[in-house]
């Protein structure tokens, strides 16, 4: 991408020869004001999705302080609009001067040019990325590009109902499992916590299968807070490794996974059947969260990043438990969110002050300890924990899972966004009903045709 006339080998260049700054490292230190007497004002523009801006409010307010020819504005888009804003709006030269991306953008992005290469400052700032978590750093870098600094990680973990948990004497598993030929105390676990409308729970002779009034939990039709979480305990990932060709459901693997999460849908009826969790079972409007939070499932398959909300909804306590292992072991998709410069901004070294500042110890401190977001720097992780700690709620599920050799991440390859779009739309008869094993391997064969079409119309 070529914009306006400056290219992106052009904005770096520019960038690596701009008047030095003191900026904080990431191992800590303090951002020093760089406005001069009589400096000019700058304004930036901050991208977001919703759910952390009072966290970042805080962050920004901080920086403004101590920049104070700098004023920033937090433009906060919803979710299922960002991705296709900005991208018109890098096309035409515009965008965001810092702006939030998550791992299905990233190549694409890329490729267009929408990323300012951020090594040059990162080495001339001095800044240790070795402090971020080491798998975060990768999903936005590829060889010596690194495309945005990370802000937070995320893994996905259960989300339990602690009152309805002493309700039905329910002790927390631990070291639970599962495999598609064994369900194992999976399963056991998950029909005792599925309780009828007269009170009988999955284990009975009494249980009523057609008036279910507590479901044990939820797997949604999706990718990171769902089925993907399954396929890597029983060994399998969407794709073999990032930017990857082609993707890989179509597996003996993979059917047996979604045949297992079929059957504790509609065979042993302990999950949540797909057809209460929206469109294709995607649970895009958040089904998933409202029936936890009104006590019809008594587990919530979801991601870290969804504590604050989870705890505004919930009407009772929650705990957090660690996945069950599969076959593989225990093991979540990995994925977080990272903040990159838009190489086409026209205050350049502002824009690298904000998103160095907002990435930095002492800022992530303050997301952290307010219980915004578990921080990619792994020397302030505990303080998001010790916040919630001191709020009754475990986190333990989700740091367990942390640094786990065997995590996957979101595919990270051209056109996965949409690939992942059109999976859903040709795994829902999985989520959606009864479905036989060459069924299953039926469904998986198309998802993989279509996003192995959509990986060559990226680019890919």
């Amino acid at each position: 991408m070529n914009v306006g006339g400056r290219s992106r080998t052009t904005w770096v260049k520019r960038v690596a020869v701009a008047t030095s700054t003191l900026l904080v490292a990431a191992s800590g230190g303090a951002i020093a004001a760089t406005a001069a007497a009589g400096a000019s004002q700058i304004h930036l523009v901050y991208s977001m999705w919703p759910g952390e801006q009072p966290g970042y409010a805080k962050d920004v307010a901080l920086f403004e302080k101590a920049h104070p020819n700098i004023s920033v504005t937090i433009e906060v888009i919803p979710y299922a609009n960002y991705e296709p804003k900005l991208t018109e709006e890098f096309t035409t030269g515009g965008g965001p001067d810092v702006f939030w991306v998550n791992t299905p953008w990233v190549p694409t992005w890329a490729k267009d040019g929408a990323f300012e290469n951020l090594a040059p400052l990162v080495q001339k700032s001095h800044i240790n990325m070795s402090a971020y978590n080491s798998y975060l750093v990768s999903l936005y870098s590829r060889g010596s590009d690194i495309y945005a600094l990370p802000k937070e990680l995320n893994t996905v973990a259960f989300v339990y109902n602690k009152s309805y948990f002493a309700k039905e004497h329910l002790t927390a598993p631990t070291n639970w499992s599962w495999s598609p030929s064994n369900p194992g105390s999976f399963l056991h676990f998950l029909q005792e916590a599925t309780t009828d409308t007269s009170g009988n729970n999955a284990l009975s002779a009494k249980f009523n299968a057609k008036s279910i009034a507590v479901y044990g939990a939820d797997v949604a039709n999706v990718d990171e807070s769902g089925w993907g979480n399954f396929l890597a305990e029983d060994g399998s990932n969407v794709i073999a490794k990032p930017y990857a060709t082609t993707v890989t459901v179509d597996t003996p693997a993979a059917v047996q996974t979604m045949s297992f999460i079929n059957q504790l849908m509609y065979k042993y009826h302990v999950l949540v059947p797909g057809t209460e969790l929206g469109g294709n079972a995607e649970a895009n409007n958040g089904e998933d969260a409202n029936l936890f939070a009104a006590g019809k499932i008594a587990m919530e398959l979801s991601g870290s990043w969804n504590t604050e909300s989870t705890v505004q909804q919930a009407k009772f306590s929650i705990g957090t438990l660690e996945l069950p292992a599969g076959p593989e072991g225990v093991a979540t998709v990995a994925n977080g969110g990272a903040d990159a410069v838009n190489p086409h901004s026209p205050n350049q070294q502002a824009a690298w002050e904000l998103a160095s500042c907002l990435d930095s110890v002492p800022s992530q401190k303050v997301l952290a300890s307010s219980g915004t977001n578990w921080p990619s720097l792994t020397s302030v992780r505990s303080l998001f924990t010790a916040y919630w700690q001191s709020h009754s709620v475990n986190m333990n599920g989700y740091t367990s899972e942390g640094d786990l050799k065997a995590n996957v991440g979101w595919p990270e390859t051209y056109g996965m966004d949409q690939g992942l779009t059109d999976m859903a739309t040709d795994m829902g008869p999985i989520w959606l009903g009864p479905q036989t094993t060459s069924q299953i391997k039926a469904e998986l064969a198309s998802a993989q045709t279509r996003a192995d079409e959509d990986i060559v119309a990226a680019g890919g």
